[in-house]
């Protein structure tokens, strides 16, 4: 078909690229929202199409209320990421192998040692390892449902030599944490949320600990961590931050706090803002040194 034919000739950043403009914020208002939208989920689907060898059974998933079970995404470069087939378990998987969210493509991170925190199922690290020779990562998510995918997507993919999973959260402080639990690994878990979620009282390590600690050494991190990015930030000192290099970012609204400031907080860390991208309800920023 002509549609088929025209998607398999789009070049996977340039679709995904536009993907991202269209959540930006500005264009989440407006008269031509819906449009925009409509626009998006078109793109996000052709995106899907471009990027796993199975992605008919990835779009129905997506399109679905209910959980189908366990469903596989196999990439076009042969890695395997299983999650619960809903999109709030996917949608993490989606950001990274289909509208390339961090990027991956700009950064040489051969050799890297990589601190994931908020690693969800495993898909950034196991990308990171995958695609970089001699790269490793230590992959940290609290919750302990989320954790067994992690393991299972880990050693499917025959890295557990280079990924090191930690099932405990990465806090301010380092004690334990009560986190809000909307689903079989949902991406949103999280410790915000509201009286008719479950929760559950996971342990933590303080990312100042994490950072100096016996796994010390990381020159990358990347960050994910549904509204603890703030506390986590400002809490840890400058001396625990000497050896990374790069930090991936993913920020999110949180009442009370402000997204400027925490950028400001950064920079005065010793990084330099590369990239900031501000969608409807996150935002991405990419920093370096």
């Amino acid at each position: 078909m002509y549609w088929t034919r025209a998607i398999e000739v789009m070049k996977e950043p340039r679709a995904a690229s536009w993907v991202r403009v269209m959540s930006y914020r500005r264009h989440s208002t407006g008269n031509l929202r819906f449009v925009v939208a409509w626009l998006r989920r078109v793109l996000t689907v052709a995106c899907v199409i471009i990027s796993f060898q199975n992605w008919p059974p990835l779009v129905l998933a997506l399109a679905r209320r209910k959980s189908g079970g366990d469903i596989s995404l196999l990439s076009r470069s042969g890695v395997r990421v299983t999650t619960p087939s809903l999109a709030a378990a996917m949608w993490p998987v989606l950001e990274v192998y289909a509208l390339r969210t961090y990027r991956l493509e700009r950064f040489d991170l051969m050799n890297a040692n990589v601190l994931d925190i908020g690693a969800h199922v495993g898909a950034f690290s196991i990308a990171i390892c995958s695609k970089y020779r001699g790269s490793t990562t230590t992959a940290f998510e609290p919750t302990p449902e989320t954790f067994q995918y992690l393991t299972r997507n880990i050693a499917n993919n025959d890295l557990a030599a280079r990924i090191v999973p930690v099932n405990a959260a990465v806090s301010s402080r380092g004690a334990p944490v009560t986190f809000y639990v909307g689903g079989s690994a949902n991406s949103t878990n999280s410790i915000f949320g509201d009286s008719s979620q479950a929760t559950i009282s996971v342990p933590s390590i303080s990312l100042e600990a994490v950072l100096t600690g016996e796994r010390r050494g990381f020159n990358v991190c990347k960050m994910d961590c549904e509204g603890a990015e703030y506390d986590l930030i400002e809490a840890t000192p400058l001396h625990a931050w000497d050896r990374v290099r790069l930090i991936l970012l993913e920020f999110h609204p949180v009442p009370g706090r402000n997204s400027a400031a925490l950028m400001s907080r950064i920079g005065s860390l010793g990084f330099r803002l590369v990239l900031q991208e501000d969608y409807a309800s996150s935002g991405m920023a990419w920093f370096s040194r």
